[in-house]
């Protein structure tokens, strides 16, 4: 899933540019927008069951008509939102704001920013560019995303794995885990020696970046293989270059 931020200040046109930018993502796959409202509270309509159910204490809560579902959640956090929308099926995840989540990010306005990759852009150099935005996957996403692209007829075996940060190794106690990003390049390479494995279908590695805590997902490894003997092949020898990789990303912790 490509997340693509859209920030500026409060009247610069995000809401318009989006607006615009839609039917371009949507014609290339599911798409969800996701926007910070910031201290301005979402008033849920009065009296309807939906939001009885909600102020009553359900966790979500879900009314359907003819034409689409309303959902009331009660997480307020990105990062859980983004996991549901990738485990939908969503490839494009469109935020609009969260300044201080550092995403590769679509600035409108002058707004200052490290993370910009195009200012008060055109719809159409976005699309161009949608390779300068970050992915985003769960370990489901991740599987959805490569059967679509790499599966075929022959699969017969799908394996992941999913690596999380530990909270203790040995004595030594973890606070979190900080990645750069910097193996992506890396990585891609070795997905790209495993696919010449006979009977590998599709290799999808998703490492992630900044600061993990611990239980936090930190990489992702899904495998297209015609039988498990050959998955299983392919599975070991990316477990092989992982445990360098991760001897090479240091935890904070004590």
């Amino acid at each position: 899933m490509k997340v693509i931020q859209v920030v500026g200040t409060s009247g610069s046109g995000k809401t318009t540019f989006i607006e615009s930018l839609l039917p371009c993502l949507t014609a290339l796959g599911r798409t969800a927008v996701v926007k910070h409202l910031g201290h301005h509270r979402f008033a849920l309509a009065e009296g309807k069951d939906s939001t009885r159910f909600a102020e009553a204490g359900a966790a979500v809560s879900v009314a359907v008509d003819e034409s689409r579902s309303f959902f009331i959640h009660d997480t307020t956090d990105l990062e859980r939102v983004l996991e549901l929308l990738c485990d939908a099926g969503i490839r494009f995840a469109v935020l609009e704001g969260f300044k201080t989540r550092l995403f590769s990010r679509i600035v409108i306005g002058d707004l200052p920013s490290e993370t910009c990759v195009l200012r008060n852009p055109a719809v159409e150099e976005v699309i161009a560019s949608l390779d300068q935005f970050d992915e985003y996957f769960t370990p489901k996403g991740l599987v959805e995303e490569l059967t679509r692209a790499e599966g075929g007829g022959r699969t017969g075996a799908i394996l992941t794995f999913t690596g999380v940060v530990r909270s203790r190794d040995g004595d030594h106690r973890t606070e979190y885990m900080d990645v750069d990003g910097s193996i992506e390049s890396e990585l891609r390479n070795i997905c790209g020696d495993l696919r010449q494995i006979n009977g590998i279908e599709g290799v999808g590695w998703y490492h992630c970046r900044g600061r993990k805590y611990p239980g936090e997902v930190i990489t992702c490894i899904a495998i297209l293989a015609d039988h498990r003997r050959e998955g299983f092949l392919a599975l070991s020898r990316a477990l092989d270059v992982l445990r360098k990789v991760a001897a090479a990303e240091k935890p904070g912790g004590v």
